[in-house]
This record gives structure tokens, C-alpha cells and sequence, in this order.
């Protein structure tokens, strides 16, 4: 994942991003280039927003991810 020119992190098998956009409503504040295939799945806000009023043991564990990367942000500068 990139901010602006700076790399700031590599995403592996099973990872996400877009989540905070998803949950704030905003633009994303990052963006992702692969460099190897991949298999994507683009989940549209309303789905997203029925996926965790359905599992809440997802909510917690993507809310709690959302929370780590908004605490690390700052480490994240190049």
C-alpha cells in the first residue's frame, strides 16, 4: 500500500484495505499496487455495512484492525 510516493505496507494472502473509507464514508487514504496476481473482491458500501450488522465477530476484528492502522499512521511516514 502506498500514501502519496511512500510505501507503507505489503499486504499478503487473506489481507483488505478500503475498510476505513467504508466505515468513515470518505475517500480511501491510500492506495494499492500488485505486484504479483491477484484475486480481488470489491465489496460496495451497503454490502459492507449488511456484512457487519450480520457478523459482528467480523465488525470487532475489522473495527479492531481499523484502530491499529489509525493508531500506527504516524509510524507510517517515509
Amino acid at each position: 500500500m502506498e500514501r502519496g510516493v511512500c510505501a507503507i505496507r505489503s499486504l499478503t494472502a487473506g489481507s483488505y484495505l478500503g475498510e476505513i473509507a467504508l466505515y468513515d464514508h470518505r475517500p480511501r487514504t491510500a492506495t494499492a499496487t500488485a505486484t504479483t496476481d491477484v484475486r480481488v473482491l470489491a465489496i460496495r458500501a451497503h454490502e459492507f455495512e449488511r456484512l457487519m450488522d450480520t457478523l459482528p465477530a467480523v465488525d470487532r476484528r475489522v473495527r479492531a484492525a481499523v484502530d491499529r492502522r489509525s493508531r500506527n499512521a504516524d509510524l507510517e511516514a517515509c
